[in-house]
């Protein structure tokens, strides 16, 4: 009987040389809405803005309940957050023009 031959070794897939940015997973994302609207901003003016691998975590993710994700229409929403996917590798939290603008002070009547 002749020796049985070894199996030859899997090719690595081509490598981009980067290494992958850090994901916030569920919890960070939920601190991060959270954050932002503790500190006044509405649900209206945020976008979670996600990459393509958080998006998928996200969709896929037994920590997220059935109650927190919500899809209309072309649009996906995450603890009522508008959701879009980005070409970007770090996700992130949009605050949208609101939080660059401050509340003008009142102006005394003359």
């Amino acid at each position: 009987m002749a020796p049985r031959k070894k199996a030859a070794a899997p090719i690595p897939a081509p490598s981009t040389g980067k290494a992958l940015a850090p994901s916030p997973g569920v919890a960070g994302l939920r601190r991060a809405i959270a954050s932002a609207l503790e500190e006044g901003l509405t649900a209206k003016s945020l976008l979670l803005r996600l990459s393509r691998r958080d998006l998928a975590m996200l969709k896929r993710s037994p920590e997220v309940a059935v109650n927190e994700i919500r899809f209309a229409g072309e649009s996906m929403h995450f603890l009522g957050i508008r959701v879009a996917e980005e070409p970007a590798e770090v996700s992130h939290l949009d605050r949208g023009k609101a939080a660059a603008i401050k509340t003008p002070e009142a102006v005394p009547a003359a």
